[in-house]
């Protein structure tokens, strides 16, 4: 548009979802990691055993913060190779360990 160059980059973020140039979508699994872990930080502070939330709370805490994130464009990313998919796995885990 008007004589301007597109800029060729690695990756682009569209509607929260990154696409790399091979679909790999491996750069949207580590995003998705790093934001689920700081989410996962908040349910350990409010789980804490001496004064933390009980187990419906955590429960409804996961879904909204961690599972919500994870779920949000899977359609899209969903086919990617299995062990990059795998990569949330843990984080998955880690959440309904806490809550539980």
């Amino acid at each position: 548009m008007d004589k301007t160059p597109i800029k060729v980059v690695p990756e682009a973020k569209f509607l929260g979802v990154v696409f790399d140039r091979t679909l790999s979508y491996s750069s949207h699994i580590n995003y998705l990691k790093t934001n689920c872990l700081k989410a996962l930080d908040i349910l350990k502070v409010v789980g804490h055993t001496d004064w933390g939330a009980d187990q419906k709370t955590l429960l409804c805490l996961y879904r909204a913060l961690v599972r919500s994130k994870l779920d949000y464009g899977c359609i899209v990313y969903g086919a990617a190779s299995n062990n990059i998919l795998k990569k949330l796995d843990p984080i998955h885990h880690q959440g309904i360990r806490i809550a539980l």
